[in-house]
């Protein structure tokens, strides 16, 4: 048979034995150890994550504080307004609830068709605005296409 020349060898046999350890007393102060540091390691673990969570609300605070900071000074000329102007009371109203809903963090951005964002902003531009005040309400309120 030629088929046969081509056939390997198999490998040596490797005989593997395993070690016990005769020192037992040595094997579990080994084990005290490894559960000291793991023990070291988780309360690190917690400490990190308690920080973690702590810097995450001091985050969530800000936001909250600059949102309502953001919208402070319209509000108060907007419930000026409210009271004055009888007329178009409903659309400052209108404006008014939408910046709580953004202040809240319920809204990022108010979608309106284009005819009562213009209605919107021919009063907004009325008012004695601030160029950034208008600017941050035209972020907030804007129109869908």
């Amino acid at each position: 048979m030629e088929n046969d020349d081509f056939i390997r060898e198999p490998d040596p046999i490797k005989k593997e034995q395993l070690i016990t350890n005769a020192n037992n007393h040595n094997n579990l102060s080994t084990d005290d150890e490894l559960n000291v540091i793991l023990e070291l390691s988780k309360n690190e673990f917690e400490l990190f994550q308690q920080k973690e969570e702590q810097m995450a609300f001091e985050m969530i605070d800000q936001l909250k504080k600059d949102r309502l900071k953001q919208f402070e000074t319209v509000k108060h000329k907007l419930n000026k307004l409210c009271i004055i102007d009888k007329k178009i009371n409903h659309i400052y109203t209108n404006i008014l609830s939408i910046i709580e809903l953004y202040e809240e963090g319920l809204i990022t951005v108010y979608s309106l068709n284009k005819e009562e964002c213009n209605v919107i902003y021919a009063i907004l531009k009325s008012i004695r605005l601030t160029n950034e005040e208008l600017l941050s309400l035209q972020k907030l309120i804007i129109y869908e296409e």
